[in-house]
């Protein structure tokens, strides 16, 4: 996923996220450096997704997990 990708939700993320919609606009990831001097990360990008007018946080495990997928790709 990257930013401007529009995706749909399973019907079970929308049920225990309590999403109002199974439709969002990624418009932002959130990136989380490791320890200064070091090339590692401390844990994998979440992303900043807008779903039925609210901006929600949502982990990389929904999307390791086959919970969401990309309906239509930002160019």
């Amino acid at each position: 996923m990257k930013v401007g990708d529009t995706v749909r939700f399973s019907e079970k993320a929308v049920r225990v996220y309590g999403f109002g919609s199974d439709l969002g606009l990624v418009v932002a990831m959130e990136s989380y450096p490791g320890p200064p001097g070091t090339h590692f990360y401390s844990k994998p990008d979440d992303y900043r997704i807008l779903i039925n007018g609210r901006l929600e946080l949502v982990g990389n495990q929904i999307t390791s997990e086959g919970h969401v997928e990309v309906i239509s790709e930002s160019r």
